[in-house]
């Protein structure tokens, strides 16, 4: 449907003075998508009162050099947070890293006694084994 958004965009307000191939697709996901147009002084009100007739939301946009600025501010400080908690956030994980693995392994084995249970039934007379295989390249196999 919002591909139909541009053509049904510029085939309703063909009547109206705006700037040839100025419609432009910014973003687009399922639903909705966010055009841009450029249009005469003149024809903005008449542009606006058409497009609500036909069900589009028009927002003006205006340039403030002052909120750009706060924006590239904001962006050079999160990069320089994001450099400097990565390394604390490498060791972090390096730490944790086996517990988290050693926790995953008792849920797998939690699993193959829960498996085992229900389809080979009580009393439980079973062992489970983890086993390790050679490295490839290794000449004993089994």
């Amino acid at each position: 449907r919002s591909s139909d958004l541009g053509t049904t965009m510029s085939d309703s307000f063909s009547y109206l003075r705006f700037q040839p191939r100025s419609t432009k697709k910014l973003y687009e996901d399922g639903e909705h998508g966010l055009y841009t147009v450029t249009l005469f002084r003149k024809v903005v009100d008449e542009y606006k009162l058409h497009a609500r007739e036909n069900k589009f939301i028009v927002r003006e946009f205006v340039f403030d050099t002052s909120a750009q600025q706060a924006e590239k501010q904001e962006i050079n400080r999160l990069q320089s947070d994001r450099k400097r908690q990565y390394a604390p956030l490498i060791r972090w994980l390096k730490v944790h890293f086996s517990e988290a693995f050693g926790g995953w392994i008792h849920i797998k084995a939690l699993r193959v006694f829960v498996e085992s249970v229900l389809r080979y039934g009580l009393p439980v007379n079973f062992q489970a084994i983890l086993m390790q295989p050679q490295k490839r390249g290794s000449e004993e196999r089994f």
